[in-house]
């Protein structure tokens, strides 16, 4: 890794070692890396690389590719640590999002051919087979992208720039409970797919003891954070804002470490508080509360913030990463509310 990427889409932890997404040219689609050894190596010369999602039998990879390495895969791979195998006969359109609930992976799919919107779908894969799940005549697909999809006990939460499913309203957030969609109380209002650059949720994330958090670009709940207090979106404090009022906040990507929250994104205020783009909110009531130290893994540097990544690691271990910073660990300090990060240096 010689130089510093464009964008990052995604990290994940397989085997003993950590995956990123990356692409380095305008006009090159992400390919994969590895952190072994110290070390970033590529993994072929494979493009189109969106998402990633480790399972026990492998490394799910997702995207725009029909082949990874000398294995034709359409949209979905699995890598075992050495090499790329099919994932059943593959699937018909590109995925945004992949989650594992322990015995089976959920893909979602964007059909980026139609002349109207963009409709997506979620798909299973289980017994060796790829189901549509949900799809009927009256509701067939997802209105728009389909961004994140998170585990919420048995329930698979699906998140994006959408506000339908078929004939049923889902504002931004739709849930599957093994046997329908249905939407999640009144949704996040402005989540549609606007044509002017990312909008919607844009992540979702769940709290070890099952709480939902979403961000992105959305107007209601205001401040582009929002908790869903098992029936109704509430903003999450006064959020996050961007001081030159001309521009609406946005988070880009977030994780959970145990109850706390962490937000990055397009942003200069969280909290009522001046942010760079970083931001933690902890409900403890003590007046300190303190995380882990900082984990710096080797990367590029000196290239601009954006598609940002959190990634919560088997080993407590919270990586954030940035095309300006590959791989630093969450180490913060802070009273109630959304706390400051403090831009760490990138390593040398």
């Amino acid at each position: 890794m010689n130089a510093a990427p464009i964008w990052i889409t995604a990290l994940e932890p397989y085997g003993d070692d950590v995956y990123l997404c990356a692409s380095f040219s305008s006009n090159a689609q992400p390919g994969l890396w590895r952190l072994s050894g110290g070390a970033w190596k590529p993994i072929g010369d494979d493009q189109g690389i969106e998402v990633l999602r480790s399972a026990p039998d492998g490394l799910y990879a997702g995207g725009y590719f029909t082949r990874l390495g000398n294995v034709d895969a359409k949209h979905i791979a699995r890598w075992d640590g050495a090499a790329w195998h099919a994932v059943g006969g593959g699937l018909d359109y590109p995925v945004t999002a992949l989650e594992w609930d322990g015995t089976s992976l959920y893909a979602a799919q964007a059909n980026t051919q139609t002349a109207a919107g963009i409709p997506s779908q979620v798909s299973r894969f289980s017994g060796g087979q790829w189901t549509v799940i949900g799809a009927t005549a009256s509701a067939p697909l997802f209105n728009g992208f389909i961004r994140a999809l998170a585990m919420k006990g048995g329930e698979l939460w699906a998140a994006g720039e959408f506000t339908g499913l078929g004939l049923f309203n889902a504002q931004g957030v739709a849930v599957w409970n093994g046997s329908t969609w249905h939407g999640a109380g009144d949704g996040l209002a402005g989540a549609g797919l606007t044509g002017g650059g990312l909008s919607g949720v844009l992540a979702l994330t769940v709290s070890p003891k099952g709480e939902v958090y979403a961000t992105g670009k959305f107007s209601d709940p205001t401040g582009a954070v929002a908790h869903w207090n098992g029936s109704a979106w509430k903003a999450l404090g006064e959020g996050l804002a961007v001081s030159d009022k001309l521009n609406a906040p946005m988070g880009k990507t977030m994780a959970c470490l145990g109850e706390d929250v962490f937000v990055a994104g397009f942003f200069d205020c969280a909290g009522g508080k001046p942010s760079a783009g970083l931001a933690r909110w902890t409900q403890v009531d003590e007046n300190l509360a303190i995380l882990p130290g900082p984990r710096i893994l080797p990367g590029p540097r000196q290239a601009r913030i954006e598609r940002p990544t959190w990634r919560l690691f088997p080993d407590g271990r919270l990586i954030f990463v940035t095309p300006a910073l590959t791989g630093i660990g969450c180490d913060a300090i802070g009273r109630r509310g959304f706390d400051l990060l403090a831009q760490p240096k990138p390593p040398r």
